[in-house]
């Protein structure tokens, strides 16, 4: 029995067009609606004085809105995929579809990456709580956890900093 290989390559690329143009647009959409909810339950004020020691409240929600806003930006950042020509190499002038070409997978990366360590982060946190409350109270540990919630974002940034110059964007003659 022989296998027609263009009818599988065909059929391949029919799933992928299908995948990218429309499960991720909707993914991506449930993901931005989901995390704009989040925020804005999080962000309310009964919400965060309804039970349980104030700070540690404070702390968990200053994370986990940071975790949303991440998230909601990847997804953000992803949407346009959908739309924008994959690997058109000319344009007639700057345009959105240029600037996403040239730095869009960056930005996906360094808001996946800020979503990571914000996570990792959240874990550790909950450990020294949990494994340690003690001695995590004595270190002022919400200090520490405001300190690394603010330098995840230029970390991110600057890991992800080589994505930023693989393409380069010039002006044709």
């Amino acid at each position: 029995m022989q296998h027609n290989a263009s009818h599988t390559t065909s059929s391949t690329l029919a799933v992928i067009n299908v995948l990218e143009s429309v499960c991720v647009p909707i993914i991506c959409a449930v993901g931005i609606l989901g995390n704009a909810l989040n925020l804005v339950v999080l962000s309310r004020t009964k919400m965060r004085q309804s039970v349980g020691n104030k700070q540690e409240k404070m702390v968990m929600c200053a994370g986990l809105i940071a975790l949303a806003v991440a998230d909601l930006l990847v997804c953000a950042c992803i949407l346009p995929r959908s739309v924008v020509p994959a690997h058109q190499i000319m344009f007639e002038q700057w345009s959105f579809s240029l600037a996403y070409q040239a730095y869009g997978t960056a930005l996906i990366g360094t808001f996946s990456m800020v979503s990571t360590l914000l996570l990792v982060l959240m874990a550790g946190m909950r450990y020294l709580a949990i494994c340690h409350p003690l001695r995590s109270r004595g270190l002022s540990i919400d200090r520490v956890f405001y300190v690394a919630l603010v330098a995840v974002f230029p970390v991110s940034l600057l890991i992800n900093l080589p994505m930023y110059w693989i393409h380069e964007v010039t002006e044709g003659f």
